[in-house]
């Protein structure tokens, strides 16, 4: 069986000798990569330049206006956000202001009514003391008056009491019994 295989194998070899010697001529006559044969390089040009304008009119006409048509929507978006943005930043400012006027306002306002509340109290306390100090006043010169009467009253129940014991005084050390009159009269010029 290998003479089989041997005998095949030198056939085949001997009916393509032929052609693999003109494949090694030709082989020979092509050094080099096929792309930079000079022969060809008119045609690969040729469909270079198809190609290159197949494509830029593919871009040009389709993926370019879509992706200017974004940008464009991107811009005038951000253009509105940054209008929009400015104008709140403008109404910001103007209740900024706004609200610091009310503030002062109100703040003076506050102050205007507690000085005015202050004024009142004081008013109202100078009323009060003058109306303390009138009462207190009439309470003094009524006590002044009851103490007068009072003292006026002691001393004349005093000078009742005092000639009396004078009198029995005078009647127990000397024996004597003495005229009322006359120890009245002795007082009222002690008491000078």
């Amino acid at each position: 069986m290998s003479d089989v295989q041997s005998i095949t194998i030198a056939e085949l070899d001997a009916s393509h000798a032929p052609t693999a010697e003109a494949h090694v001529g030709a082989s020979q006559e092509k050094v080099g990569m096929p792309q930079l044969d000079f022969s060809t390089y008119s045609s690969q040009i040729f469909w270079l330049l198809v190609t290159f304008a197949m494509m830029y009119l593919l871009v040009a006409r389709s993926i370019l206006p879509r992706i200017h048509d974004v940008m464009e929507r991107r811009f005038d978006r951000l253009e509105r956000d940054l209008a929009r943005a400015q104008e709140l930043a403008e109404d910001a400012e103007k209740s900024k202001i706004h609200y610091e006027a009310l503030a002062k306002d109100a703040r003076h306002q506050a102050n205007l009514m507690m000085e005015r509340a202050v004024k009142e109290q004081e008013a109202r306390l100078d009323d009060m003391m003058h109306q303390a100090d009138a009462q207190v006043a009439q309470m003094i010169e009524q006590s002044n008056r009851v103490m007068e009467e009072k003292r006026v009253s002691i001393q004349q129940q005093l000078s009742v009491v005092s000639e009396s014991v004078a009198q029995i005084l005078i009647k127990e050390l000397t024996n004597i019994t003495s005229d009322m009159d006359k120890v009245r009269s002795a007082f009222t010029a002690l008491e000078r």
